[in-house]
């Protein structure tokens, strides 16, 4: 997993001083904080560029200050791994316990059957794929926009540029480049990956890959047939013989 919890967030965290923290470990990929309409709850997730990033995180930044607040830092678990077991099913012919009441009579107890539940079934796993025109860039400075991304590959080739915001408008720290074909998007990567954009706070080292998404679902195509059967004609016997 490259996903890191991060608890303990003071009230006036945002996300772009969570990834501006997390940067110290590695490329952030995304960084946001949990709210319930306009509140933060106090914590929430970076997703940094690989699992050996994450792990560096923790251990970097477990037990550090952010706006005079000590965080708890660790790589956020696995849902998979938190699926409850399901209850064995009594055997059909199973009988209730009985219990002995108060005038000698016995009463039934316990006889009631729950339904097992029925395992949910997995989601189909599907393939990324590559895009031949489009790349990703991660770790920008925030001030960078559509415009000025563009302007940073408008030397390779680019022909547009799209910085992804959160719902009030910031930068997330990474966005899209779109090109015109393979070859420009190839020499986008070679030309632009590790180039240092400048900012407020510095130099920061960009990363530029291939853009991937995830596989449409492949519908199975049922082709039907329309048979037309053909009645043969029967010549009646007394007809064939007065032929």
């Amino acid at each position: 997993m490259s996903k890191v919890f991060v608890g303990n967030l003071a009230f006036r965290a945002t996300d772009n001083s969570l990834q501006e923290l997390f940067s110290e470990a590695g490329t952030v990929v995304n960084a946001s904080i949990i709210t319930r309409g306009r509140r933060a709850l106090g914590y929430g997730f970076v997703d940094m560029s690989s699992p050996e990033e994450a792990v560096k995180a923790v251990e970097l930044l477990h037990g550090r200050e952010l706006h005079e607040r000590v965080i708890k830092v660790e790589v956020a678990k696995d849902p998979a791994t938190n699926v409850k077991k399901t209850r064995k099913p009594k055997e059909s012919g199973e009988e209730g316990e009985t219990e002995e009441g108060e005038n000698g009579g016995q009463g039934r107890r316990g006889n009631k059957r729950r339904r097992a539940r029925q395992p949910r079934e997995k989601k189909e796993q599907r393939p990324k794929v590559d895009s031949e025109t489009t790349v990703f860039v991660a770790n920008l400075p925030f001030s960078v926009d559509d415009e000025s991304l563009l302007a940073i590959f408008a030397d390779v080739g680019a022909v547009s540029a799209h910085v992804v915001l959160t719902r009030n408008n910031r930068s997330r720290g990474y966005g899209f480049v779109e090109f015109a074909d393979k070859d420009a998007q190839t020499a986008g990567i070679e030309a632009k990956n590790g180039f240092e954009v400048e900012s407020e706070t510095g130099a920061r080292a960009i990363t530029v890959s291939v853009s991937t998404s995830t596989a449409p679902p492949v519908e199975e195509t049922v082709q039907t047939v329309d048979v037309e059967t053909e009645e043969e004609e029967v010549t009646p016997a007394s007809d064939a013989a007065d032929e």
